[in-house]
């Protein structure tokens, strides 16, 4: 149960798909606005202008696509958080979503009510919220997705970096570990460091696509 009504940005550029999108995220009990874009620079004009807790963004939009607004929304709105949206249709579509670094990502083809309101509450508390046909791609292409990179973590960079791909919270890892939230803090902050990622988004996609958890 949330404990506030949140505001929402849904920016897609076909017109059925948004209205009926629409009528689903209304239908959950704690979404209490839903507006409509139909590509990035109107999500953007959405958030400067209004109160929004998510915005729901399609990857593939005229005039700013929904990667490049999620730029913008992840750098200058932090308090937005972004869930990103594909057919699901390349596997090279989903890698740019996660170099991007959105909180979430959702297959709209597979997305019901239930997925929808799940990913919802988990980006809202905090955590990265990847669909298991996301992580089965990434697993199955390890070695086309390999870097070069031949970064090296500690035991317990290892355990930190573990648990936060299983999307749970600094204070999470820190009792699961026996650790204190800053020393979590800290040992996220040397992961981002070593593998050159600019938050646990990307620390995430770096690790399944170098096969390290």
């Amino acid at each position: 149960m949330m404990d506030k009504k949140i505001n929402v940005v849904l920016a897609d550029d076909h017109l059925i798909f948004c209205q009926s999108f629409k009528i689903l995220l209304k239908s959950i009990p704690f979404v209490e606005h839903v507006y409509v874009a139909h590509n990035g620079a109107e999500a953007l004009a959405v958030i400067r202008e209004r109160h929004i807790d998510l915005a729901l963004l399609d990857v593939r939009m005229p005039v700013m696509d929904g990667l490049k607004a999620s730029v913008f929304i992840l750098k200058d709105h932090p308090s937005v958080k972004v869930i990103s949206m594909t057919l699901f249709d390349a596997d090279e579509t989903v890698l740019d979503m996660l170099r991007v670094g959105p909180h979430g990502i959702l297959l709209k083809e597979s997305t019901d009510y239930t997925a929808l309101e799940i990913a919802i509450k988990v980006v809202l508390n905090g955590r990265n919220y990847y669909p298991e046909e996301v992580k089965a791609l990434l697993s199955n292409n390890i070695q086309l997705l390999k870097e070069t990179s031949c970064t090296e973590f500690t035991l317990r960079q290892h355990d930190v970096l573990r648990l936060t791909c299983r999307g749970k919270t600094a204070k999470e890892i820190a009792t699961a570990l026996d650790l204190s939230p800053g020393s979590v803090e800290n040992y996220r902050k040397e992961l981002l460091r070593k593998s050159k990622t600019r938050n646990v988004a990307e620390l995430v996609a770096f690790a399944f696509r170098n096969g390290i958890v």
